[in-house]
């Protein structure tokens, strides 16, 4: 067992040490031994241990050993992908099977033979002719053999080398069907070199089936072995699959990162298809990105990149490539308006196509000219190729191009004032991107294909054409539509987290492994403190962290894929207008749904009497506005607030009614940086929003609603009051030294130099003492540990409070964390990441982030941040206090402690808030919305924590004293 951990490890290069002398003297055991290697799929060992020995015991006239031998040797190449040298041994088989006059042996060394004369003719015929067609029979003659002999290695190899024809001839369920088969043989055999490339080409097939949660468990899996087994081809060949299924899910850095790799592994054998092959799948993920960054230089070095990959190949004679980046070039200047240039580059692709009779690359030449003519203005030219288009990607192709041929088609019918037609398409678009979002198992990698490409277009253009209808149901359609583009993966996150916390057991080998992953980035982060580690030499450990990471995020999804229940989970259903209108507390709440497109934004307002929408400025305008006002109220300094009263005046006064004293902001876009408090509802003097109307934010209505029915299943459990965690201290200046270098190792871009926060233990005993000895707990200085705070967190506290450093990473949103003490065990790193935060169970009312930035991270289209917050909504807070940006340590003080005294009588967190807010604003030191703009309520906000019991008390005692003279007069009735 130990040697089989060695080389699944990647040991399979490690010396195989020859038999001792009493197994060389016993061919027989030397056999037996060998078979056993062979029957345990360690092909190499088999190889080491039979080859320099048949022919000696051939010569000594031990033959019968020798042609046993000579068996194992013949699979053990064939498997080894060493197709001669199983010839060779089964030949010598053959030789030594007549000899003896045993007939069985040598039919069965015969069919080895003709097995593998067959599969290098089949082989020949599709590689080197491309006749395909004629390919097939060949292997099926192959096949046969193999099943008639019963011999699996044969028939699994077979199987697989026959699925690419099928492959070739875009018979989808036959490359499936024949890739499935020989993994099930190859996993019988334990031959784990064919179960990788059978899962790659899975892989392969998942992906261009839509299905991607199943596309990455196969591709991932292909890698691991490939890896295992130090085999460069098949290395590239899952990390090729992988970095086009990253690419479609919307992770960019993922897919650059693993086509970096290819790129590097394929360069030193020059061969210009392989090359050419990596360069377009890189240009494919610039592309991608700059349809979300909206950065020509994204367009510019797809373009370059797609150049090098045609000219790579343009001697060749592979008319699909050609036609495939001709098409991407197109794409790449279409995007920089060169139009052209990218008219003549999709007609060089479409004839191509033509020529070759591939229907699926011409559907999506079609629609690419469709786009190109669409911005000219030539609607009704753009139109019939969107038809042409839609028309062959039905007979043809599966839904991975399908939706934006739509969402195209609708564009141009807009644009030619069809907007039925035009509506009828967008709604197309929209289901099928519902249902290809429906098949991925992780609500992570939901959201990133959600917010990619130009999905999203699709409900906002839909939205768009709603609203111009003047009709009431018009915009009740486009309000659930709204719904529907937003925050869909949080919304799925919380059912798939409840359900998690009611069953945390699970596959023991698999948990076990995320625990050892865990430790091993743990282990890993501690590499970083290495004496002279700086500059370049730091490049290793910090790849070295990346690799577990996403071995970590794998092995998770792998848990997640293998939960039969889990799988089948029915997540929460978006919310009907209705319904939306029914969640609202009460008719002095509004709720305000901000939708930020490119050309036209709007704001829902919904209160328990209608729904209204009104425009808002457009992405840019709006940008600029709100990012220049954060400048200025996050800036102590500054002293000019006029832009406030601009955006009330846009964004929420259109939004008010008489009776409206509390909102609910469901942002999107650049809105969720902005605290709607510290606008201004009058210049002069200034008057703050948050001094007239109590403000709270929600990822969505339908979020909301669920947030609102946990808080009030959890609510009524007994529970401690407070766990105050922070002000973590170290047990040396040495120990606090390399905290700090861990941490600008993980975190280079935050610029934390010192870990001191010399009023965070202030503010942790004024809280607690608000709170009666027996329901708090506290973990402050050198006691505030991660481990102490994991041991803690399962007791459900109504309320838990960090003190602490914030760190933010916006480009790794699971890498956030709460600073906390370092621990004695060995895998303590004193961060308490958000990755580890989804693991508990807290189901507490309130989680107050009191640390820097947490309210942020990475902004995903539709979604909103994806960061610490939202890890502690799926881990059971019913409402996060988070903060926009790097907040004032002296004023956290005593806003959190006014804050405080209000939730202790018996008020709401949002009001709690406000009030402290308003204090704050009272107070000549702490005015500036620098001090206490930056806190934002989310979630159950409106709930009371700890309610007021006096009113009971009084009920009590009037009740007691009404039945004391009830009983009284009975007493006399009955004299």
């Amino acid at each position: 067992m130990l040697f089989i951990a060695l080389f699944l490890a990647g040991a399979s290069t490690l010396p195989i040490p020859l038999p001792g002398p009493a197994l060389q003297a016993d061919p027989k055991i030397i056999v037996a031994e060998a078979r056993a290697s062979f029957d345990a799929g360690e092909y190499a060992k088999t190889i080491a241990i039979l080859r320099d020995r048949t022919a000696p015991w051939e010569s000594a006239g031990n033959d019968r050993p020798a042609l046993d031998a000579y068996d194992l040797l013949a699979l053990s190449y064939w498997n080894s992908g060493k197709v001669e040298d199983s010839k060779l041994a089964a030949l010598k088989a053959q030789a030594v099977a007549s000899r003896l006059g045993l007939a069985k042996e040598a039919i069965k060394s015969g069919a080895y033979i003709e097995i593998i004369e067959l599969y290098k003719k089949a082989k020949a015929l599709r590689d080197s002719e491309k006749n395909f067609a004629g390919s097939i029979p060949v292997f099926d003659q192959a096949i046969a053999l193999a099943r008639k002999i019963e011999s699996p290695d044969f028939e699994a190899k077979c199987l697989r080398q026959q699925s690419i024809n099928h492959y070739k001839l875009a018979n989808a369920a036959a490359y499936r069907d024949l890739n499935r088969e020989a993994l099930a043989l190859a996993l019988r055999t334990k031959n784990r070199r064919e179960e990788g490339i059978c899962r790659n080409n899975l892989g392969i097939y998942y992906l261009e089936s839509d299905d991607y949660s199943e596309a990455l468990a196969q591709a991932e899996k292909a890698l691991e072995i490939a890896r295992a087994f130090d085999s460069p081809v098949n290395i590239t060949d899952s990390l090729t699959t992988l970095s086009l299924i990253y690419t479609e899910l919307g992770e960019f850095d993922k897919a650059a990162r693993a086509q970096a790799e290819v790129l590097a592994l394929d360069a030193p054998a020059g061969d210009s298809i392989r090359l050419g092959i990596d360069l377009n799948n890189l240009g494919i993920i610039h592309r991608r990105k700059g349809l979300i960054s909206e950065d020509r230089r994204d367009f510019e070095s797809a373009a370059q990149a797609f150049e090098k990959a045609l000219a790579k190949i343009e001697k060749g004679d592979n008319p699909k490539l050609k036609a495939q980046f001709s098409n991407n070039i197109g794409t790449a200047y279409s995007q920089l308006g060169e139009f052209d240039k990218a008219l003549a580059s999709f007609e060089a692709a479409l004839k191509l196509a033509d020529q070759i009779k591939d229907y699926e690359i011409k559907s999506i030449i079609l629609n690419n000219i469709g786009i190109v003519y669409a911005r000219l203005g030539e609607f009704e030219k753009s139109t019939g190729y969107y038809q042409r288009a839609i028309d062959l990607a039905l007979e043809y192709s599966g839904k991975t191009y399908l939706w934006e041929i739509y969402l195209e088609l609708g564009n141009a019918r807009r644009s030619q004032g069809r907007p039925q037609e035009a509506a009828e398409d967008y709604r197309a678009a929209i289901s099928i991107i519902e249902d290809i979002r429906a098949t991925i198992s992780s609500e992570e990698l939901r959201a990133t294909y959600f917010g990619s490409d130009k999905r999203l277009d699709a409900y906002y253009n839909l939205i768009d054409m709603l609203v111009a209808d003047d009709a009431p149901e018009a915009a009740q359609a486009a309000f659930e539509t709204l719904e529907k583009a937003k925050a869909r993966s949080f919304l799925d996150s919380l059912e798939v987290r409840a359900y998690m916390n009611q069953h945390p057991a699970g596959d023991l080998r698999a948990i076990n492994r995320e625990k050892a992953l865990l430790n091993d980035l743990s282990r890993a982060y501690r590499k970083l403190l290495e004496p002279g580690l700086d500059g370049a030499k730091k490049a290793p450990a910090q790849a070295e962290i990346v690799r577990i990471e996403d071995e970590l995020e794998s092995v998770r999804r792998e848990m997640r894929r293998a939960d039969a229940a889990l799988a089948a989970l029915k997540y929460p259903s978006v919310a009907a207008f209705a319904e939306a209108r029914a969640i609202l507390p009460d008719a002095r709440t509004t709720a305000v749904a901000f939708m930020i497109g490119k050309e036209k934004s709007y704001a829902f307002a919904l209160s328990k009497s209608r729904l209204w929408v009104y425009p808002i400025p457009p992405r840019n305008i709006l940008r600029a506005e709100v990012e220049a006002y954060i400048r200025r109220i996050s800036d102590p300094a500054s002293a000019d607030f006029a832009a406030g009263a601009a955006l009330f005046e846009e964004l929420i006064k259109p939004a008010l009614e008489k009776d409206t004293e509390k909102i609910i902001i469901i942002p999107d876009g650049i809105l969720t940086y902005l605290p709607f408090e510290a606008l201004s509802t009058q210049k002069s003097p200034i008057r703050w929003l948050v001094q007239d109307y109590e403000v709270s934010y929600a990822p969505s209505l339908s979020s909301y609603r669920e947030i609102q029915a946990r808080a009030a299943r959890t609510h009524a459990r007994s529970k401690p009051a407070l766990l105050a965690v922070g002000a973590p201290a170290y047990p040396s200046p040495a120990k606090e030294k390399e905290a700090e270098t861990l941490i600008q190792g993980l975190y280079p871009d935050l610029g934390i130099a010192s870990l001191r926060l010399p009023n965070a233990g202030r503010e942790i005993d004024q809280i607690a003492a608000l709170f009666p000895e027996r329901r708090r707990t506290v973990l402050s200085g050198t006691a505030a540990t991660e481990e102490a705070f994991k041991a803690l967190a399962p007791d459900r506290y109504r309320v838990v409070h960090f003190a602490a450093h914030g760190l933010v990473d916006d480009q790794k949103p699971m890498r956030s964390a709460i600073v906390l003490a370092p621990g004695a065990g060995p895998y303590a790193d004193g961060l308490l990441q958000a990755r580890e935060v989804l693991d508990l169970r807290l189901e507490s009312d309130l989680v107050v982030l009191s640390a820097c930035r947490t309210g942020l991270g990475r902004l995903l289209r539709g979604e909103g941040i994806e960061g610490l917050n939202r890890a502690f909504f799926a881990a059971g807070a019913s409402a996060v206090l988070m903060t926009l940006w790097s907040v004032s340590d002296a004023a956290g003080v005593p806003l959190m402690d006014r804050f405080y005294r209000r939730l202790r009588s018996a008020e709401s967190v949002a009001a709690s808030l406000r009030a402290a807010k308003i204090e704050m604003i009272g107070s000549p030191a702490f005015a500036h919305p620098y001090y206490w703009a930056g806190y934002i309520a989310a979630g159950a906000a409106d709930r009371v924590i700890f309610p007021s019991h006096k009113l009971f008390w009084i009920l009590l005692i009037l009740g007691t004293g009404i039945a004391l003279v009830l009983i009284k007069k009975l007493l006399l009735a009955r004299r």
